[in-house]
């Protein structure tokens, strides 16, 4: 089975692209057939050498901290201070959530993390609760630089995962689980006492 390919069209550089026709017919006798190819095999090598940036700079990060806890740390023997930050502190060289996904990474690991961020923020779970419809815009803005339709289209997304409704009465909030079986009892419950008032 054939992986789907997509036509690009991009204006680039006259000479950039001329040198990298010219390397192409270098390594393969021929552009034909090889130049798609090798332009693909050019964006993974461009993604991956800045993961690879990433990495190195997280690892260089890592260093600073080691070398500036272990100074403190002699300092700290020699009067008797208190404890130093370790690796995972926030004091560390730079803090980062090293569990949040980046932008091009599967949107399934954005969702997933979003939703966990979200939850550990209010008092609520995946089982019940009832947050503000913003909660959801906030957050994924908070997190993400996405366009304001892809916000939409996220928030939307992670309601679903939590198979919430809206608040029959307002929609200002979303209500899941338990708790949204608690608010349209509530409501029945109020209906019925006004209906026996009538």
């Amino acid at each position: 089975m054939a992986k789907d390919k997509r036509q690009i069209g991009v204006k680039v550089d006259t000479d950039v692209w001329q040198r990298f026709r010219q390397d192409v017919m270098d390594r393969h006798g021929s552009v034909r057939g090889a130049l798609g190819i090798e332009l693909e095999n050019a964006l993974i090598n461009y993604i991956q050498a800045e993961q690879a940036d990433d990495q190195l700079t997280r690892i260089e990060d890592d260093v600073a901290t080691v070398v500036s806890m272990l100074a403190e740390k002699e300092k700290s023997e020699l009067d008797g201070g208190s404890d130093t930050p370790t690796v995972s502190d926030g004091e560390s060289a730079r803090a980062r959530d090293l569990d949040k996904p980046r932008a091009n990474q599967p949107r399934k690991d954005k969702l997933d993390y979003l939703l966990t961020k979200l939850l550990r923020k209010n008092p609520c779970n995946r089982q019940s609760g009832e947050l503000p419809k913003d909660d959801f815009t906030e957050i994924i803005q908070t997190e993400y630089d996405f366009s304001e339709d892809t916000v939409e289209e996220y928030k939307s997304k992670l309601i679903d995962r939590l198979e919430a409704e809206e608040h029959p009465r307002h929609g200002v909030t979303v209500a899941w689980g338990e708790r949204y079986s608690d608010i349209v009892d509530d409501l029945r419950e109020k209906a019925n006492e006004e209906m026996d008032d009538l």
